[in-house]
C-alpha cells in the first residue's frame, strides 16, 4: 500500500475562527469591527486555538479577517502581530440584494429556502418519487420539545426502494449554525440533483440503486428562523441558558456532543460557544447521534459530512484514509491546505476535538466523518454561491455517496473518467492524480475492467479486462479500450461499469454509462 499520511492542514485551521463568528445581536457597545491583517497565516492558527475572538469574514487575497472585538481583545491581536484597522461600516448584508425576494426565498438573497419552503420541496420530491424518497423524523428541535412551536428534524431519505438489503449510507447535515446560509442550500440542491438524474445520470441511477443518501437540512431549524430574518443566530434557541428573552440564549449545537463535551467551547450561557448544560443536553444533539447510531452499523462502511460555513476548507480526523478521501474532496471543490503541518497538530485531534460533531462521528461511531467549511461569509451573496461553492461541492458530495461503501480504501485507487461507447468499443480515462492537498501520492496505472449490469460487489459479477490504447500500463493516467458487443444481451438499456487498479493494488471507485435501448 501505498503511503499516503494526514497533514492536518494549517489552513483547515482557519475553521474554528469561523465556527465561532460573533452574531450581529450580540455585539457590545465596547466592542468594535476592525479588519485584523494578519502577518503569516501561522500566527491565524494560534488565534484559531482559542474561543475568544469573533470574526464574520475572512479575505485570503487582502490577508485579514473581520472581527468584532473589545479594547482588551484588539490589544491582544495586536501583540500577536495583527495590524488592526477600524471598519465601523461593516455591514454582515452588504451583499444582499434588496430588491430579490423569490417566493419561499430569504428576504435579499433569493437563492436560499426558508425552512417551511425546503420541507415543501422534500414533501413534493417524496409524493413525486415514493420509490426513491422517504421522510425520517428523527426528533425534535429545543422549541418543538418544549411546546413553543418549532421543528420536526426532518431526514430525507434517497435510495431505490425496490431493491432491498443492507446498503452503505451517507448522511449529511446542514445548518446546525444557524446563520451559515449556504449550508442547507447546497443539502436542498443535492436532493434536487440526484432525483433529477435518477435514471438519467448512469452514476446517479447506480449510486441510488445500490446506496443510500440521507440527508438532514436543518439541524437547527429554530435558529435558523431567526437567521432569515436577518440575525446573525448561531445557536440552537434553549431559553434555559442566558435568559428567556436573550438574544445571546442557547447552546453552540457543535460543543455539545458527547465525545470530549467540555474541552473546548465555555461554561459562559451567554458565550456563543457555550457547550450546553452536560453531554448532548440539547435535543438536536441527541437526535442526530441517535441516528448517526441507527444507520451506521458496519465498521469501515458509510461518510458523515457536517457543513458550515465560512472557510473553504474541509477538517477531518488523523486518519490516513480520512486524508486521501479529503484530498479527493478538495481535487472536487478546490479548497486549499497547502500550509505545512504544525507541530501542534502533529497528535491526533489536538485542535477543538470537544464536543464536535465530526469527531463524535468518526471516534464515537467509527464512521468517516468530515467538517466542510463552505464560502467566504455567512450570509454568502447568490452569486458567489452560485458560481462558486455550488458545482464543486455537488460534486464533492456526489464523491462522498459513490465511495461510501469503502471509504477508508476506495480514495487510494484511481478514477474512471469519461467513459463513452462507439462503434462497440468502450474507452475510458483512468487517472490516480486527482487529488488536491494532504500530499497525496500517485501510482501508475495496473489495469482496468468493466461489468456488464452486475457490479463489482455483487454475487455473480464478471470482470472483462481492458487494455491501455497506447499498448502498455505505464502511466498515472491511462485511456482504455475494450470492445463491447451488445449482440448476447437482452434487448433494452444496460449499465455498464468500468473501474481501475494502480500499481499499489488500490483499486478506485466504479463510474457507469448506459448502453442499449
Amino acid at each position: 500500500m501505498k503511503q499516503k499520511h494526514l497533514f492536518l492542514p494549517l489552513l483547515s485551521c482557519v475553521l474554528l475562527i469561523l465556527t465561532i463568528p460573533a452574531a450581529w445581536a450580540y455585539q457590545s457597545e465596547t466592542s468594535a469591527f476592525v479588519k485584523a491583517y494578519y502577518p503569516d497565516k501561522q500566527t491565524v492558527v494560534q488565534i484559531l486555538q482559542m474561543d475568544e475572538f469573533d470574526a464574520y469574514e475572512m479575505d485570503t487575497e487582502a490577508g485579514y479577517l473581520v472581527i468584532l472585538a473589545n479594547a482588551d481583545e484588539q490589544k491582544k491581536l495586536k501583540t500577536m502581530g495583527f495590524v488592526l484597522e477600524a471598519y465601523p461600516d461593516y455591514d454582515m448584508h452588504k451583499r444582499r440584494d434588496p430588491s430579490a425576494k423569490a417566493e419561499g426565498t430569504i428576504q435579499g438573497y433569493e437563492c436560499y429556502k426558508i425552512v417551511e419552503s425546503a420541507f415543501e420541496i422534500m414533501d413534493e420530491m417524496v409524493s413525486s418519487n415514493p420509490d426513491l424518497a422517504a421522510t425520517v423524523d428523527i426528533g425534535d428541535s429545543w422549541d418543538k420539545e418544549n411546546g413553543n412551536g418549532g421543528y420536526d428534524l426532518r431526514v430525507l431519505k434517497l435510495t431505490n426502494q425496490s431493491i432491498s438489503g443492507s446498503k452503505p449510507k451517507l448522511f449529511v447535515v446542514g445548518s446546525l449554525h444557524a446563520r451559515e446560509y449556504t449550508t442547507a442550500e447546497l443539502n436542498i440542491r443535492f436532493a434536487q440533483h440526484l432525483i433529477d438524474q435518477y435514471n438519467v445520470d448512469p452514476d446517479v441511477t447506480w449510486m441510488l440503486d445500490h446506496h443510500e443518501a440521507h440527508l438532514l437540512f436543518y439541524m437547527n431549524p429554530d435558529g435558523r428562523k431567526y437567521a432569515e430574518a436577518g440575525q446573525s443566530w448561531r445557536k440552537n434557541t434553549n431559553a434555559n441558558y442566558c435568559g428567556q428573552n436573550s438574544s445571546k440564549r442557547g447552546c453552540d449545537l457543535n460543543r455539545n456532543f458527547d465525545y470530549q463535551w467540555g474541552s473546548s467551547g465555555t461554561n459562559d450561557e451567554c458565550s456563543l460557544t457555550y457547550y450546553g448544560s452536560s453531554p448532548a443536553s440539547e435535543p438536536e444533539v441527541q437526535a442526530v447521534q441517535n441516528y448517526l447510531k441507527e444507520i451506521f452499523t458496519t465498521n469501515g462502511q458509510g461518510i458523515y459530512i457536517d457543513l458550515h460555513s465560512f472557510g473553504e476548507i474541509i477538517m477531518s480526523a488523523n486518519n490516513s484514509g480520512l486524508n486521501a478521501m479529503q484530498s479527493k474532496f478538495e481535487y472536487f471543490n478546490g479548497y486549499d491546505r497547502a500550509l505545512p503541518l504544525l507541530s501542534i497538530a502533529a497528535k491526533d485531534d489536538v485542535l477543538y476535538r470537544g464536543g464536535m460533531t465530526f469527531q463524535y462521528g468518526y471516534h464515537e461511531v467509527g464512521v468517516a466523518s468530515f467538517l466542510f467549511e463552505l464560502g467566504t461569509s455567512f450570509f454568502q451573496d447568490c452569486s458567489y454561491f452560485e458560481n462558486n461553492i455550488l458545482a464543486g461541492n455537488l460534486d464533492a458530495l456526489k464523491y462522498a455517496l459513490r465511495t461510501c461503501s469503502t471509504p477508508f480504501e476506495l480514495p487510494f485507487g484511481p478514477d474512471a473518467m469519461d467513459i463513452s461507447l462507439n462503434n462497440n468499443v468502450l474507452t475510458a480515462t483512468i487517472d490516480d492524480t486527482n487529488y488536491g492537498g494532504g500530499n497525496i501520492s500517485s501510482s501508475n496505472i495496473a489495469q482496468a475492467e468493466y461489468y456488464i449490469d452486475i457490479a463489482p460487489w455483487q454475487d455473480n459479477a464478471a470482470a472483462v479486462p481492458m487494455s491501455a490504447s497506447d499498448g502498455s500500463f505505464n502511466a498515472e493516467s491511462e485511456t482504455v479500450e475494450a470492445d463491447l458487443n451488445l449482440s448476447n444481451l437482452e434487448t433494452g438499456r444496460h449499465i455498464i461499469y468500468v473501474r481501475g487498479q494502480d500499481a499499489e493494488g488500490s483499486w478506485g471507485p466504479v463510474s457507469a454509462i448506459f448502453a442499449g435501448e
